[in-house]
């Protein structure tokens, strides 16, 4: 008998295994579409509000059955959760109208963050977008692309004149949000997770307590006013 860890499964191995556990399952539910896809996305559930109109779902863990969503417009880390994404739409099932879609139940979800740009400059969270469409100013951020190395995904943008890279991960049960940043001459908050509302009723748990590694005076997990939990980097 011939046993294999996870690490050394290919991309192929592992699309094979899920087509063996969902036989009635589409073929754009099986196939395997890399460790990231790009989308929008509805949450939460099938029904919900846009997300992310320009969302990158990132596939994180040995396994890769854990997911973050980031938004490319707000600089946003959307949510982290168990599962994938459900893909939905012209694209997929054919139907005209529909999104693909986060996870409806609650009780996936390690966070979840509201449609507000995912950084604050200097304490100040408005979002300055004239129409309240399209890409944050890129004064402001913006969004540079992303990239691979190794069996990690980095995101790669910029807050102000600050250069920030990020790696989300899933770590020992934890999921990860991992940043390189350059120097600011700005305070900085980048937002960690919201008091999720949108889950009221809906049994959001929440799995695991929030914690920095890393910090200092100058780099702080802390508690805003909003309620948000956030990171607060000095200048």
């Amino acid at each position: 008998m011939t046993c294999s860890h996870a690490a050394d499964l290919t991309r192929g191995d592992r699309a094979q295994a899920r087509a063996a556990q969902m036989d009635d399952a589409q073929w754009y539910e099986i196939m395997d579409t890399g460790p990231f896809i790009a989308d929008t996305f509805r949450a939460p559930g099938r029904f919900g509000d846009v997300a992310a109109l320009k969302g990158i779902a990132i596939k994180v863990g040995a396994e890769e059955d854990r997911t973050f969503v980031f938004d490319t417009e707000m600089l946003r880390m959307v949510a982290g959760f168990d599962g994938r994404v459900n893909l939905a739409g012209t694209p997929w099932d054919g139907k005209h109208g529909g999104n693909s879609y986060l996870p409806e139940d609650g009780a996936a979800y390690y966070f979840f963050n509201d449609r507000t740009p995912g950084w604050s400059i200097d304490g100040d969270w408005t979002d300055t977008r004239p129409d309240g469409h399209g890409p944050l100013l890129r004064e402001f951020a913006k969004y540079q692309g992303i990239y691979r190395h190794g069996a990690d995904v980095l995101l790669h943008y910029t807050v102000g004149q600050t250069s920030v890279w990020e790696s989300p991960r899933f770590e020992h049960g934890v999921m990860v949000r991992n940043f390189k940043l350059g120097q600011t001459d700005r305070q900085l908050q980048v937002l960690v997770a919201d008091p999720a509302a949108v889950f009221q009723g809906k049994g959001m748990a929440q799995k695991l307590p929030r914690r920095l590694v890393g910090g200092s005076n100058e780099i702080r997990l802390e508690t805003l006013p909003s309620g948000r939990t956030g990171v607060t980097i000095a200048a």
